[in-house]
């Protein structure tokens, strides 16, 4: 079970016990559900300990010993479920950060210095498959000042200097962009990226919420049209790739992982997972070809999800909306590495 899913359960139970200590009619009533829900609150804190607390609280004497004790550990609880819930509330806002497509302002022409390694040990495989590659000083410099120019917030004093890789993948299915990815280093801390499209007149930056994506996808070069073109298979799939990888659920991102190669890429060091050949067969794209239909290709495809593994069917429509259709379990609890995207830079998501 998604530790997501495993907390509603116990949140669900601790609601339960709470509502019937609070019926209760005497403490010994309460006391095996109480150390129960004690035994939930140390791995799930919510309100459901503190108010089941206040109520027993009103049971006991004045002068019962017992009562001190508990009116210290409920102030404690209520206190535990209130700086989780502020947590919770942070961590929520951070994975919806979002920036509308930019245009640029003007980009330095000037090579800026950048600390970059020999060997690019990045923090994750690529944000969806296909042909990226690691940037020489010249390019890194020259594609680090278009990501600069169009999200000049987040590049303050000394970020450059965190830089030591940039990879980058020519786009087919948005018309003259680039995807690229800039590794940061800073000190002891964790390495984080950044990753965005950058086109002729405009960018977009990947921060794992669609609104953003929708945006870019409605709007027009300065030829009058699309930016982005799914017209043949290959740039539909592409597209699918990309915006899988893109547009995050709770648990991250939907990884499209077409062989076992791929798919051990995605786990942690030192883990293989075997995997029948049959759940990466992958039988192409189907066209609609009735244009009035708003849907213009389907698909299944495997795709591994936290720490699951699906074959999923997709719809992908000519607005650039994409519809999972149905899915089929083939493994779960996978020693998947876990990523998240936090205030639009992407990471290994903290144990």
């Amino acid at each position: 079970m998604k530790a997501s899913s495993a907390m509603r359960v116990e949140r669900a139970v601790a609601k339960a016990l709470s509502e019937r200590i609070v019926e209760s009619t005497s403490f010994d009533d309460a006391r095996a559900d109480l150390a129960t829900l004690r035994a939930i609150h140390a791995r799930t804190p919510s309100e459901a300990l503190p108010l089941a607390i206040a109520r027993l609280v009103r049971l006991l004497d004045d002068d019962d010993p017992k009562r001190v004790g508990l009116v210290e550990e409920g102030t404690l609880a209520l206190e535990q479920a209130r700086a989780l819930t502020s947590q919770q509330s942070s961590d929520a806002a951070a994975r919806q950060f979002m920036v509308p497509p930019q245009a640029y302002t003007e980009v330095p022409s000037i090579e800026v210095e950048l600390a970059l390694d020999p060997k690019p040990d990045w923090h994750l495989p690529p944000p969806f498959a296909g042909d990226w590659a690691d940037l020489d000083a010249t390019a890194a410099s020259a594609a680090v000042n278009r990501v600069r120019a169009a999200f000049p917030r987040p590049w303050g004093e000394g970020v450059i200097e965190g830089v030591r890789a940039v990879r980058r993948m020519v786009m087919s299915c948005y018309r003259g962009f680039d995807a690229v990815e800039v590794l940061f280093r800073f000190g002891d801390r964790a390495p984080i990226s950044q990753v965005a499209l950058l086109g002729p007149q405009v960018a977009f930056w990947v921060t794992g919420v669609s609104n953003g994506l929708h945006q870019l996808n409605a709007m027009q070069a300065e030829d009058g049209r699309p930016h982005l073109d799914i017209s043949d298979e290959r740039r539909a799939m592409e597209y699918l790739r990309f915006f899988c990888s893109s547009v995050h659920g709770d648990e991250g991102p939907f990884r499209i992982v077409e062989d076992i190669t791929t798919f051990n890429a995605h786990m942690q060091e030192g883990s293989r997972y075997d995997i029948s050949p049959d759940a990466f067969q992958f039988e192409g794209l189907t066209r609609v070809e009735d244009e009035s239909d708003e849907t213009a290709w389907l698909t299944e495809v495997p795709v591994l999800y936290s720490n699951a593994f699906f074959r999923s069917s997709f719809k992908i429509k000519r607005s650039g909306m994409v519809e999972m259709v149905e899915d089929e379990a083939i493994a779960a609890d996978l020693p998947a590495i876990q990523q998240i995207m936090l205030r639009g830079l992407r990471q290994v998501r903290a144990k």
